[in-house]
């Protein structure tokens, strides 16, 4: 008779885990660390090809949202946040956009601030937005 061993499901952060060891190129002190580069291809879908400029807009935006100590290095700490509190939650692209407006961290956008931020990020073929 065999007995089947079935492994239990991973957790989230055993599988965030694995993906920032995958990716994170640098060390410091012995300890792991991702930058910008190993951060975009740790959340970019495999099969997703984008424009070069997108795809460094994009890791600027998020890296910084996720380097909490701002020395441009993610520790898995900080990776496993990201992933828990901002990938997987519901609304969560809101959220994102906000944080990514709201540089100060204030918590709250006034116009000319919004206005300002879209008009930087506004691809230059889009729509003009009339404010």
């Amino acid at each position: 008779m065999y007995l089947l061993h079935s492994e239990a499901p991973k957790t989230l952060n055993q599988i965030s885990t694995e993906i920032f060891n995958a990716h994170a190129s640098e060390i410091v002190d012995s300890k792991k660390f991702m930058n910008k580069d190993d951060f975009l291809k740790a959340i970019k879908p495999k099969d997703l090809e984008l424009n070069l400029n997108f795809d460094q807009t994009l890791n600027s935006i998020l890296f910084k949202l996720v380097d909490v100590n701002k020395n441009g290095l993610i520790d898995l700490d900080q990776f496993i946040d990201f992933e828990k509190n901002l990938l997987l939650k519901p609304d969560n692209e809101n959220k994102i956009l906000f944080k990514i407006l709201d540089e100060k961290n204030l918590g709250r956008l006034n116009v000319k601030e919004l206005k300002n931020k879209l008009q930087q990020y506004q691809h230059k073929d889009a729509a003009k937005i009339d404010f």
